[in-house]
């Protein structure tokens, strides 16, 4: 039986040759994965989603980016079929690709065989986040005053 712990979410941008794209980016999470169970179960990338409040289910996206690019971007914990023994626990590094929007996402784990295991990411605002990042000066929310 697993049990997952969310480690952290950022947003980075995607980075095509020397420019960054302004139109998408990736959302990284880091998840530690342990089987609490008394029978082993296998785990992959490929098992992860995140689903977003509107019902858009993005798909775990690092197994199209080259090990290059993963070690650039600091994801160095990545498995598939990793057959994971009670009492195990192993980090996992997920990466989705997004749009530069708001979202209320929910990161879901579903193992073969497994029901599914669905965990809050909260607010993720990618817009921002991305904006921050490519150094684009952002407004902050701030209360209007009335007269």
């Amino acid at each position: 039986m697993p049990a997952i712990r969310l480690l952290s979410n950022e947003v980075r941008p995607i980075v095509l040759g020397a420019l960054p794209s302004t139109d998408k980016a990736l959302l990284l999470v880091n998840v530690q994965v342990e089987n609490i169970g008394n029978a082993p179960f296998t785990l992959s990338t490929d098992d992860f989603t995140v689903q977003t409040r509107d019902g858009q289910v993005l798909p775990e996206a690092g197994g199209t980016t080259s090990p290059d690019g993963l070690k650039r971007l600091g994801v160095v914990d990545r498995f598939n079929d990793l057959n994971l023994t009670p009492g195990g626990s192993v980090f996992e590094d997920l990466i989705f690709e997004v749009q530069p929007r708001d979202y209320e996402a929910e990161l879901v784990f579903q193992p073969a065989n497994l029901s599914p295991i669905v965990m809050g990411l909260g607010r993720v605002d990618a817009g921002r986040e991305l904006a921050v990042a490519l150094g684009t000066p952002v407004a902050d929310e701030s209360p209007v005053a009335v007269v």
